[in-house]
């Protein structure tokens, strides 16, 4: 249990530091975009209002029903409209997806709006009292006269269908458009039908898919808290897996409160977006951080490398800024300016073009840092051919996922196979990359090598290893330049920076390539091989010192070769 706290606090301390690094603004970003989200944080298939418009036919709602085979899921929509009576001739229209994709966003008139729709069907009721089946009557109070009209329609096709629901007065007696106050319920099925009443037919499964990877997830997550803690006992617990344990518990966030979103929507009819804002945003902060770690590790950061350089890590911060602006853009793109009379698939908006392409961006830039990676560390080649083709499917993923939703999948059946989908994907990249990294004997392909006693920021100096017995000697890796170590950049370097030193023992001549991971390195000499006119040329630490000396240079261990 000590253990398991010791890897959660040092979990907890690094998301505080990696987030005190990044860009600040990025906060104020997600704050303004829940606000600007949760100004309309009421969305319902209880749908109240109060319409006052110059227009003669307005769009109300919509709402995917089941087919008449289920005989024990009925769709039906109960209404209660309240108009003046001076704005008689209104009417009540309802069309299916076929006929709706015909006329709306069209420069039709209201007339051909209405032709598409057949009487036979009951696709028109007539809100007067004239006609017995709209539930009309004509009230008055304190001198004021309006209609009141309640009802109730029930929806059988042969199929599921999207119906969508508008009022008109195509032949008003006067030009003074419409004024009405609604209220509609739509439902899918009796009381006591939790998972299906309230719910559009396009909905239906989502709660149910969403609570099973929600238990996947913190499985996931708990084995790899204990892989953490093995980790963490080797001295191999790296910054890279704590992005992967956090982007775990993000996910988890996103589940978890897109489950609540759900499970009071299906109690209640009524949609809370706060909670659905939130569970997009845990989704967003995920997938970046994955993505995150996923181009430093083909980088080669804590498998190949002890840092990224200043430049690199420029890029990194111009790159993640940019994708925090793109999905901040795509929701508020979607809580102000979605028209509700589409059935749009999340990401077709302009922001969402842009998200596709820098998860392109990403993926290109994820395959040249892996191909130089290899060019200069040719022993990592197995691990990094597995680690391209499965992070590749990863990266497309949502490519394919936009093209399939848009061009292939039927508007009744998108939003169900779309979050299905979607999820599946994040958990089989995060499965994998559990697999990838677990720290067991059948892992022929396990990355870490480099040990968390040799990093620390190259700006605090030299480092001491704190793993190892007696004296300790420093070798200077081949792939740190001593030109970064002397040019003092910007702070953001020390999110991606390692020790420039690696520990061995007294006595210890070569350096395994294996477990170093780097590039062949010149062996120290002995202190025996080592003539006495030669050896006030190397810098022996005094006894007792806590420092280590500076690495001899080459040209001293070739005269150190060349006496003995």
């Amino acid at each position: 249990m000590r253990d398991l706290g010791v890897a959660l606090k040092e979990t907890v301390e690094w998301t505080f530091r990696f987030s005190s690094n990044m860009n600040k603004k990025c906060y104020c970003l997600w704050l303004c975009l829940l606000v600007v989200s949760c100004s309309k944080c009421v969305d319902m298939k209880r749908v109240t209002g109060h319409l006052v418009t110059k227009e003669n036919w307005k769009f109300l709602t919509r709402f995917c029903f089941l087919s008449g085979d289920d005989q024990n899921r009925l769709g039906s929509v109960q209404y209660s409209f309240q108009f003046p009576a001076s704005y008689q001739g209104m009417q009540l229209y309802f069309y299916f997806d076929d006929q709706w994709k015909e006329i709306y966003d069209s420069e039709k008139t209201c007339e051909d709006k209405v032709s598409v729709l057949r009487p036979d069907y009951f696709q028109i009721v007539d809100l007067s009292e004239d006609y017995e089946w709209s539930g009309c009557q004509l009230m008055n109070h304190s001198g004021y006269s309006y209609n009141k009209c309640d009802g109730i329609r029930f929806f059988r096709s042969i199929r599921p269908r999207w119906w969508f629901i508008t009022v008109g007065r195509c032949k008003p007696v006067n030009n003074n458009g419409i004024n009405l106050t609604y209220y509609l319920h739509l439902t899918n099925g009796n009381l006591g039908d939790y998972f299906h009443r309230e719910l559009s037919a396009d909905q239906f499964t989502i709660l149910e898919v969403d609570i099973a990877f929600l238990i996947f997830f913190v499985i996931l997550a708990c084995v790899a808290v204990v892989f953490s803690i093995i980790l963490r006992n080797r001295q191999l617990y790296h910054s890279t897996y704590k992005m992967f344990i956090f982007s775990i518990m993000m996910y988890i966030g996103f589940l978890f409160f897109i489950c609540i979103h759900y499970g009071k929507y299906a109690e209640t009819g009524i949609e809370k977006r706060e909670y659905k804002i939130l569970a997009y945003i845990c989704q967003a902060v995920s997938v970046m951080t994955f993505q995150l770690m996923l181009i430093l590790l083909g980088k080669g950061f804590t498998i190949t490398r002890g840092y990224i350089s200043q430049i690199g890590s420029i890029k990194v911060a111009v790159f993640m800024t940019v994708y925090v602006f793109i999905y901040v853009g795509i929701f508020i793109w979607e809580a102000e300016f979605f028209d509700p009379g589409i059935v749009l698939y999340r990401y077709e908006s302009p922001p969402g073009y842009g998200l596709i392409g820098m998860r392109v961006v990403g993926w290109l830039w994820f395959c040249y840092a892996i191909v130089t990676t290899i060019k200069h560390h040719i022993e990592k080649l197995s691990f990094y051919i597995f680690f391209f083709f499965v992070f590749t499917l990863w990266f497309w993923a949502t490519v394919i996922t936009f093209l399939v939703a848009n061009n292939a999948v039927p508007w009744h059946l998108r939003e169900k196979i779309v979050n299905g989908v979607e999820i599946f994907i994040d958990f089989y990249a995060h499965l994998v990359f559990l697999f990838l990294t677990s720290p067991v004997l059948i892992n022929r392909i396990f990355p870490f090598h480099i040990k968390t006693s040799q990093i620390c920021p190259v700006e605090d100096g030299d480092c001491i290893s704190g793993g190892g017995e007696g004296d300790i000697q420093n070798i200077q890796l081949s792939t740190v330049s001593h030109s970064y170590i002397m040019d003092r950049g910007p702070n953001i370097a020390n999110l991606f920076v390692t020790s420039h030193t690696l520990s061995t023992k007294p006595g210890q001549t070569t350096v395994p390539s294996e477990n170093l991971l780097t590039r062949p390195v010149m062996p120290l000499p002995s202190t025996t091989s080592v003539s006495s006119r030669d050896t006030s040329l190397i810098d022996v630490p005094p006894s007792g010192a806590r420092k280590p000396s500076p690495p001899p240079s080459y040209d001293v261990l070739f005269k150190a070769k060349g006496g003995s």
